[in-house]
């Protein structure tokens, strides 16, 4: 089996050097990692979570991966199936959004040119160098007006808000904002997930509205997850203070994490992998979350297909993140090595019951 997963490992590295991710990845720290990863399978050596210490690069990350894979399922399968073949190669997402002014006018934003892209009120509305969707209030706003930039799937944008507010939106989400906040109240409406590194304005608190729940803080960075699809939604603070309001009040700390599930009371989780929640931010997909449908359903978002289950859910488990930047037939290439089967029917995955 050894061969094979090494097979696999070069397979990926390849995967990484022609999409130019990762140019400090090199054969010295492929026989590194690679050295690791026999001592975990030799048992040598063991940690209770798989060579989570491995992270210095997305294809180490990968690796993280197939060792756990490796040790979860060696000895319970002798030889691994065909890998599944796609017709179609599907690309992973990119900066893809689309704004919506007052007006209902909706403007493309990766066709948009660098520069203004227009006005709303007092406020220019800016496309700047680095891809960026900025608001530059100039005059009183007036009127309110409400924009909203929406994200589909195989998207992703940023933008910054009239007080400085910087956004990242994931796929398939959706944020409406005015284009000037009115003095001593900042709120935003959000469906999808989003991090926010909230700008700190003294009696301003920021607030985001996200269903029945709202978010508010002064001053924070924090990443809210609150998929229509998702059965649990959850709200992570990474820095300063926030406070989550639904059937019950909970404050948050850093490394903190609100959940709620339909009309289930708030629960508070402490000590939370920051690091596994902003992966989608950092150019991730994270494979920690025990629930294979979870897995499936950020890779739906994010290279948009669909996804369809000829059977029970497999119930396999894995440990470690993989690149963004890797294309669908990587992904589906891994899976099928870990007894997974998954074909392609156009834009829909079908996942056989294992």
């Amino acid at each position: 089996m050894t061969e094979k997963f090494q097979e696999l490992l070069k397979k990926m590295r390849a995967a990484f050097d022609s999409a130019d991710k990762h140019p400090s990845w090199n054969t010295e720290k492929e026989d590194a990692v690679w050295g690791r990863i026999k001592e975990q399978t030799t048992g040598r050596k063991q940690t209770t979570r798989p060579l989570t210490l491995l992270r210095w690069t997305a294809a180490a990350a990968i690796l993280i991966i197939i060792a756990a894979i490796y040790l979860i399922y060696s000895g319970r399968h002798n030889t691994a199936p065909a890998v599944a073949k796609s017709t179609i190669p599907i690309s992973p997402g990119a900066n893809r959004a689309y704004l919506v002014l007052a007006t209902g006018q909706r403007v493309v934003l990766d066709d948009a040119k660098k520069g203004s892209v227009t006005t709303q009120g007092g406020t220019n509305v800016v496309k700047l160098d680095s891809g960026v969707l900025a608001y530059h209030p100039t005059t009183s706003a007036g009127a309110t007006l409400y924009n909203t930039v929406v994200t589909p799937r195989g998207g992703q944008y940023q933008l910054i808000l009239p007080d400085g507010t910087k956004v990242w939106l994931n796929a398939s989400t959706s944020l409406r904002f005015p284009t000037a906040f009115s003095a001593g109240r900042r709120e935003v409406e959000l469906t999808g997930e989003a991090y926010f590194e909230v700008r700190h304005l003294p009696g301003q608190p920021f607030t985001v509205r996200t269903g029945h729940h709202t978010i508010e803080d002064i001053g924070t960075a924090f990443n809210i997850n609150a998929y229509d699809d998702e059965p649990v939604a959850k709200v992570t603070l990474t820095e300063g203070e926030a406070r989550v309001n639904g059937q019950r009040s909970l404050t948050l700390h850093p490394g903190q994490q609100v959940r709620w599930q339909a009309d289930d009371p708030e629960t508070l989780a402490k000590d939370v992998d920051t690091e596994d929640v902003l992966a989608w931010k950092n150019g991730q997909i994270s494979f920690m979350n025990p629930d294979f449908s979870c897995v499936m359903r950020q890779i739906s978002r994010w290279y948009d297909v669909d996804i369809r289950y000829t059977g029970a859910v497999p119930k396999a488990r894995f440990f470690g993140i993989v690149s963004r930047g890797v294309y669908l037939s990587t992904l589906l290439e891994f899976f099928e090595h870990n007894n997974i089967h998954i074909r392609m029917d156009g834009r829909t995955l079908i996942v056989a019951p294992q």
